[in-house]
């Protein structure tokens, strides 16, 4: 792959391989990460963050940025919840329609990935 050309569908499906498998991982951290913050919300895990000297920064992630509560306002705690949902539901609508992608060009994947 020394010249990068949009006329080869080879090039073009194995560019579209690694984005949807990047997609997917990223799909499955955010669907884990809000698992573990919803069902397993731990009393003594939020007073040992609380307790935590405060001039250190802590890394926020994407969990952490659409889910907390904001003090002020519910209303914007029930925005912010809804466009996370809206996100990991669009992105699991992309997922499936790439995999029928995928299926319905099986035969280019094939020798894409160099299956016989």
């Amino acid at each position: 792959m020394e010249n990068f050309n949009l006329n080869d569908i080879e090039q073009i499906i194995t560019f579209y391989l690694i984005f949807n498998f990047i997609i997917f991982l990223c799909l499955i951290y955010i669907i884990v990460s809000l698992i573990f913050r919803v069902l397993l919300k731990n009393k003594k895990f939020e007073e040992n963050k609380k307790n935590k000297s405060s001039n250190r920064r802590k890394k926020k992630d994407i969990i952490d940025l659409f889910w907390t509560e904001e003090k002020d306002s519910k209303g914007k705690t029930i925005f912010k919840r809804g466009v996370l949902i809206f996100l990991i539901l669009f992105t699991s609508y992309y997922i499936f329609s790439s995999v029928n992608f995928i299926l319905n060009n099986i035969d280019i994947v094939k020798k894409v990935l160099k299956i016989e």
